[in-house]
Parts: C-alpha cells; structure tokens; sequence
C-alpha cells in the first residue's frame, strides 16, 4: 500500500480558537493557472488560523508526484472527509480546498459540510492574466496534466470567474457526470 503525507493541518490540534465567524474558500481555476499560489497567499495572511487542502497532495509518493487516475475517486473523496473533519472540530477559522472545483457537483461536498458546521462559503479564482489561456495553463501545470486534459476541464467549467455562485444551485447538483472527471484526468 503506498503511503501519503498528510497536510500538516490535519496532525496539528488546536484548542485555543475562539467562536466567531468560519470560512471556507473554494479555490478554482484550471492546472496551471495560479490556484495552489494564490491559496498559499491567503494562507500566509493567518497561518495559525489557515489550512489548505488538496487532493493533489494525496499523489506525492515520497516526495514525488505520482498520478493515478484510478485513485482520483477516492481521493476527493478522502479530502472531503479530511474537510468535513476539520470543519466539525472548528481546528481553523479558515480552510480553504485548492482543487480545480470546475462543476458544481464537486464542490457539493465541501457546502453541505460548510452549512452542516457554520462556515460561510467563498470562492476564489487565480490573480494570473493566463488564468484561462489553456496553453499557459499547460505549459505552467506541474502535474503532467496533458493539453487535451486541460481543454476538456475547460469546456467543462461552470461559472467562470463567479464570485457568488448561488449555493442553492451547488447543493441542487447531480454527480451523475462523475465520469467526465476520471475521462479528463486520463487524456
């Protein structure tokens, strides 16, 4: 069984947090356009208070970055359970998913999770100037996400550069395309 590493957010507990307002920030945009920087950069303004998640992370091998399209499934599906955790034990005022996020039945998980434990829902884009110039995503992507990949997640972005998506719309989204992730992901 290969090992992973976990975020260092999830071995940290904290105690100290007073109640008051929590956030989740769901980060968007395709491979290569600035997400997993721009996520870092809010998470550098309140470190103590900050955590950031990403299914990408649960690829690293020792160090190394390994895709395995069959195991895409169950690793959003385990960072949603590490998300769902953190935001049940109130660990971070702030904790933000830094995956692509490109329909809204992905992010479904993270919302209800936000309104099952009183977090308020922020969606944040890439600051890039090539944040939707498909080539330069390709060319900066650091995961080997071949040109076609990133054309498919393109044409299956919903709500482009959309500050307030309606949650209504996220929490009314079907999985049913599911597939159309794992097909992306295998061009």
């Amino acid at each position: 069984m290969k090992m992973h590493t976990l975020p260092q957010c999830l071995m940290r507990m904290r105690t100290d947090l007073k109640e008051h307002d929590y956030e989740l920030i769901l980060m968007r945009g395709l491979p290569g356009s600035g997400k997993s920087t721009k996520a870092q950069g809010l998470q550098a303004k309140d470190p103590k208070n900050t955590c950031v998640l990403s299914t990408d992370d649960l690829f690293y091998q020792n160090g190394k970055y390994t895709f395995d399209p069959e195991r895409l499934t169950e690793y959003h599906r385990q960072t949603q359970q590490q998300a769902k955790m953190l935001m049940q034990q109130k660990r971070y005022t702030r904790l933000i998913i830094d995956n692509v996020n490109r329909q809204l039945w992905e992010m479904k998980p993270y919302v209800q999770a936000a309104q099952q434990y009183g977090y308020q829902v922020r969606f944040e884009y890439p600051d890039t100037p090539w944040a939707w110039h498909i080539k330069r995503c390709f060319l900066n992507n650091i995961h080997g996400v071949p040109l076609a990949g990133i054309v498919k997640m393109n044409q299956l972005f919903e709500y482009k550069n959309e500050e307030d998506i309606p949650l209504v719309h996220i929490l009314q989204a079907t999985d049913n395309i599911q597939e159309n992730m794992i097909h992306s992901a295998k061009i």
